[in-house]
């Protein structure tokens, strides 16, 4: 009768151990979605600030060149 109860005991640990791991498998799994999903937004965060940065460069250029167009009006008008 003991060795049936060890027997079960040990069987039922088993089972609750393997449930545990998955449990914690599901929850790795989770997190690297998770973290694969945070890493792509990220990655678009940069692109899109590169973008900004290079439009930013673009007009400061154009507003370079429209401030030397007045100066060589002013100067012709003087």
């Amino acid at each position: 009768l003991q060795n049936n109860f060890t027997e079960s005991f040990k069987e039922s640990s088993l089972e609750d151990k393997r449930s545990d791991l998955q449990q914690v498998k599901d929850k790795l799994h989770n997190l690297s979605v998770e973290t694969d999903q945070k890493n792509q937004i990220i990655e678009n965060l940069k692109l899109e600030l590169k973008s900004s940065k290079e439009m930013a460069e673009t007009k400061q250029n154009e507003v370079e060149k429209l401030n030397n167009v007045v100066e060589e009006i002013k100067k012709e008008n003087q």
